[in-house]
């Protein structure tokens, strides 16, 4: 496995999932530029991890400058609002473009003689003013085949719902795989519950792209349950509990996370803030009980995690301009 941090490597406890969404996501190199990959799944089930580590599990570990895949996510955390220009700047940023030079800095790999020229030159261009998007788009498809760029990560693509024009979102969509195809790239969007229901309408993109379902981990068989008991016992070694205290506990732990890794690794976060608030550095059951989620946050978890499967084993439509997650919880309650 690419080298990682700690921090994401007790959140990479595999499992069948999970690792069969990393296995079609390597596969992806192989498919011709412009093909669209979306990994779907509730919140929690990894995806932000997956897009952390699938560059360097495809291409390998590379000094900055020199990789063949870029990470992008689309929270427009100025604007509120995503739109393809911003889209577009993220790309531009990670690819160190001159537009971005002065907010980024000047990158510390390149030689005091060319760094000069560097800094005279991103003057110029922060003293002419703004660039027009168009120009900026012919700048990233250009620096993307000059680097030769292969992959383009996008997490949390659902943000793509919200427009600030009311424009579709399959327009967006059909946009950026437009844009793939002049980069000569491919591209894995990671998101949630609505990213999966506008793919879904598109037809041309159900016709050119791949859905990936993230799925949880279940209990309905022995060998399911065999594979949550295996990811407590790797969550409890890599996190340095005590031996055991999750293994033993497992019913009541897939009770509060339905079999949803994230939800926990969170919960041990909570758990851990609790014991330190007693000035204990050990957990102990009651500390991760006391951090469990209250009944209505835990109903609307399972909630989102069985829609989302309903939706990809075509048992379950939510395309609906006055909906929201709420509604469909109580619509999914009254099925039940």
């Amino acid at each position: 496995m690419a080298s990682i941090s700690m921090e994401d490597r007790i959140k990479i406890v595999e499992h069948k999932a999970f690792t069969s969404a990393l296995r079609y996501c390597m596969a992806v190199d192989n498919s011709p530029p412009g093909t669209l990959v979306f990994v779907v799944g509730a919140s929690g089930a990894g995806k932000s991890v997956l897009s952390k580590i699938i560059g360097e599990m495809i291409y390998g570990r590379r000094q900055p400058g020199t990789e063949l895949s870029i990470r992008v996510s689309v929270e427009n955390a100025e604007g509120g609002f995503f739109t393809s220009k911003y889209l577009i700047e993220q790309m531009l940023a990670e690819l160190r473009d001159p537009f971005h030079g002065m907010d980024f800095g000047i990158p510390s790999d390149i030689d005091p003689e060319s760094a000069v020229k560097l800094a005279s030159a991103l003057r110029k261009v922060s003293a002419a003013g703004k660039v027009s998007e168009e120009r900026k788009r012919i700048s990233l498809i250009n620096l993307a085949r000059a680097r030769k760029i292969r992959l383009v990560i996008i997490d949390e693509a659902n943000i793509l719902i919200l427009t600030k024009k009311n424009r579709p979102v399959e327009s967006y969509i059909e946009s950026i795989r437009t844009l793939a195809k002049a980069m000569g790239v491919r591209v894995i969007l990671l998101g949630t519950l609505r990213l999966l229901d506008y793919v879904s309408y598109s037809a041309q993109i159900s016709r050119t792209g791949m859905i990936l379902h993230l799925n949880r981990m279940k209990n309905g068989s022995e060998k399911e349950m065999c594979e949550f008991l295996a990811f407590l016992d790797r969550v409890e070694e890599d996190a340095g509990l005590s031996s055991g205290i999750l293994v033993r506990n497992a019913d009541a732990l897939y009770e509060a996370t339905y079999g949803i890794p994230g939800e926990l690794i969170s919960l041990i976060d909570r758990a851990r803030c609790i014991a330190k608030s007693s000035e204990r550095n050990c957990l102990c059951i009651e500390d991760i009980k006391s951090s469990m989620h209250i009944p209505v946050v835990a109903e609307r978890m399972r909630a989102e995690a069985d829609l989302i499967e309903e939706f990809v084993n075509g048992t379950a439509a939510i395309r609906d301009s006055g909906a929201n997650l709420v509604s469909m919880v109580g619509s999914l309650k009254c099925a039940r």
